[in-house]
């Protein structure tokens, strides 16, 4: 979408301006996102596994958030301790 990442307000601006297939066609369907207090994913798990950008020494990685999981779809923004404070 060539919106600039330097200047906040300008980026803003641009995805504001930025049609709806423009914006979807870019983040993709994703039915929730990684959700991670106080860290954050460098990339999207499934784009860096396409990519081959993980540690590929492991085999299997689980994890269950009982906090999250049932907030995701109405409140994607909210993290476990929104949830568990309201």
């Amino acid at each position: 979408m060539n919106c600039s990442k330097g200047n906040s307000e300008m980026a803003l601006a641009c995805l504001c301006n930025s049609s709806i297939e423009n914006l979807t066609k870019t983040y993709g369907y994703r039915q929730t996102k990684p959700i991670v207090d106080g860290y954050s994913f460098s990339f999207y798990p499934p784009a860096a596994i396409e990519k081959g950008k993980y540690n590929q020494n492991l085999t299997l990685m689980l994890r269950n958030n009982d906090y999250e999981h049932p907030l995701c779809f109405q409140v994607p923004d909210m993290n476990s301790t929104d949830a568990l404070s309201k």
